[in-house]
């Protein structure tokens, strides 16, 4: 069954991810039994410093207080640390990959009479824990077209008639339909990536304009829209399936813009969402512009969105629920009636170079609504968040988190502002925080709030 719209969603190196996927080969002497480590499976190009490198993040726990615990990059030592939980660094992976291992030492490698002998120096380490990293560009299908449309015939008509693998074309203008369910592997796209076809739902509240819930649809170069007094409930919704691709789409006036639920695999690139929900404020019914749940490896990237900014509790944020390795990378969110981000149980996930605007609550809602921890091991880089009814970041129960390199800019701005600083702002358990590089036009980058 299908969700419903009124469903409660409710140093070392520092650098980014992107677009890469993460082979895993691990070796766990016993002496690492009682120990937890911790490196992204996850990696994408392109990263946000450099188009052919972007980084993991890495942890650990239970080790030995003041032990020599070293990151190893090949034979290039990254970092060597004591620290009985360290979750707070990330370390560059090229597009070539490269194998990360976690090694004991007897001395500070530096001090060891071999150095700078970096191969020798890192045999004497027993290995306790490695993985190999490989880099992968997410690819966006686009195919030539087996059926090609025209304004005026049925796009649902046409992707029921065609076979799997089919690409399904639009010449520009404007299709009045919903319901279209593609199959495997099928492409629906517009013909002009400038002059985008538009699918415009008449069918209202109840219906979905697109889903995507078989494996390998992609959906490029078009505009799904609803009707701003009778809005669709999902402009696209992706649901329990993999390997979908979302791309220069826009997507206005649904209750939900893009829902993504139990979806693995999903890339949603170089979009808009704009004005979702229902355009009011209510307690408990924030709906947002694009909502992710009970997934994992879902990737926002270059995605904007645009809303009222009638708030609080309104709409337009991005949500995450129960979704590990979670990418959101030079994205906006604009206006939002709620949080700019609100994520909630997705580990490992990376939020940067983002910029988040105007939001009605916290810039960035960070906390463990419903679940035991909030969204632990993440990486907030490079963000901008202006202007939030509320302080910037809000981190609640989540631990390991690593920001790094962020801006606030007057937020607090109120009325009825909460938190009791311009930055991060810490409740509950936030072990293993760390921070590095963030600035605040006024007021504190972080507080226990």
């Amino acid at each position: 069954m299908f969700p419903t719209a009124n469903e409660s969603w409710k140093p070392v190196k520092r650098h980014l991810i992107s677009f890469l996927l993460i082979s895993l080969a691990s070796a766990v002497t016993t002496e690492a039994a009682a120990q937890q480590f911790s490196i992204s499976d996850k990696c994408y190009l392109p990263g946000i410093y450099s188009s052919n490198r972007c980084s993991v993040r890495y942890g650990w726990s239970s080790n030995t207080s003041n032990a020599k615990l070293c990151l190893w990059d090949g034979n290039n030592l990254s970092t060597c640390e004591g620290y009985t939980n360290h979750g707070g660094s990330f370390d560059w992976i090229d597009a070539q990959g490269k194998t990360l291992e976690f090694r004991r030492h007897a001395v500070w490698p530096t001090q060891d009479p071999a150095w700078p002998n970096a191969a020798v120096v890192r045999r004497k380490g027993t290995l306790l824990y490695s993985k190999y990293v490989s880099g992968v560009t997410s690819a966006v299908p686009l195919g030539s077209c087996t059926a090609t449309l025209s304004p005026g015939q049925s796009v649902k008509t046409a992707v029921l008639a065609a076979s799997v693998n089919a690409v399904i074309c639009l010449n520009p203008g404007l299709y009045l339909d919903s319901g279209i369910e593609l199959k495997t592997g099928q492409v629906l796209r517009g013909t002009d990536t400038q002059n985008r076809p538009v699918i415009r739902n008449v069918s209202g509240r109840a219906s979905r304009t697109i889903v995507m819930s078989q494996p390998g649809a992609t959906v490029r170069d078009l505009i799904v829209e609803g009707q701003p007094r009778n809005r669709s409930q999902y402009g696209i919704l992706v649901y329990a399936t993999s390997g979908s691709r979302i791309y220069n789409v826009d997507s206005n006036y649904a209750i939900i813009g893009i829902g993504v639920n139990a979806g693995t695999d999903i890339d949603i690139r170089e979009s808009k969402v704009s004005y979702a929900g229902d355009g009011r404020a209510c307690s408990g019914c924030a709906q947002p512009s694009i909502w992710i749940t009970d997934s994992s490896n879902v990737r926002v990237v270059n995605v904007h969105m645009l809303n009222n900014g009638i708030g609080p509790e309104g709409d337009g944020e991005l949500s995450c629920y129960n979704t590990p390795d979670l990418l959101v990378q030079g994205s906006s969110v604009t206006k939002s009636g709620a949080g700019g981000m609100y994520i909630v149980n997705c580990d490992r996930a990376i939020l940067a170079g983002n910029v988040i605007s105007e939001a009605q609550e916290w810039g960035l809602d960070i906390v463990n609504t419903g679940y035991t921890s909030g969204s632990d091991y993440g990486l907030f880089l490079r963000n901008n968040i202006s202007g939030s009814r509320h302080g910037g970041v809000v981190l609640k129960n989540t631990i390991h988190a690593a920001f790094r390199e962020n801006t606030y800019t007057n937020n607090r701005v109120g009325p009825n502002a909460s938190g009791r600083c311009n930055g991060v702002n810490k409740r509950g358990t936030t072990t293993g925080f760390s921070q590095f590089g963030d600035n605040a036009n006024r007021g504190s980058v972080s507080c226990n709030d």
